[in-house]
C-alpha cells in the first residue's frame, strides 16, 4: 500500500493546493512504542481531501517538536482508481513474510519500481 500512495500523487497536490490535508487526531508519542524517537514527538493520523471534499486516503505519521514529520507516512486507507484499499487493524504491511526486515528494505522499492504494487 505504501508504494500505491508513494505512486498516487496525492502529496504533491496536497502541496500544490489542489487537495487539501486535515489531521484528525494528534497526541505525543508514548516510550514504549516508539523508543527510537525524539523527545516530545507527536502522532498523527492525517486525511487527504481531494477537490470535491471526498477522503481520499488516512495515513499515520510522526511529528518532532520543531514541527517537521519524521520518516515516511505510513497509509492506512486510500481511495485510488474507483478502488478503497484498507489496512486491516493490528495487520503488519508485510505480515505473513518470513524474509528478514533488511530484505523488505532492499526488495520493496525494488518490487515498487518494477511492479508497482
Amino acid at each position: 500500500m505504501r508504494c500505491k500512495f508513494n505512486r498516487s500523487g496525492y502529496w504533491k497536490q496536497v502541496r500544490s493546493g489542489v487537495m487539501r490535508e486535515e489531521v484528525s487526531s494528534k497526541h505525543r508519542a508514548t516510550e514504549q512504542a516508539s523508543p527510537s524517537l525524539p523527545w516530545c514527538t507527536s502522532t498523527e493520523s492525517v486525511l487527504y481531501f481531494d477537490p470535491t471534499n471526498m477522503q481520499v486516503a488516512r495515513f499515520h505519521q510522526y511529528r518532532s517538536a520543531d514541527g517537521s514529520v519524521i520518516g515516511k507516512p505510513d497509509p492506512k486507507e486510500l481511495y485510488l482508481d474507483g478502488v478503497l484499499y484498507r489496512q486491516l487493524k493490528g495487520q503488519k504491511q508485510e505480515e505473513g513474510l518470513s524474509r528478514p526486515k533488511w530484505w523488505m528494505r532492499v526488495w520493496g522499492p525494488i518490487r515498487c519500481w518494477l511492479l508497482g504494487r
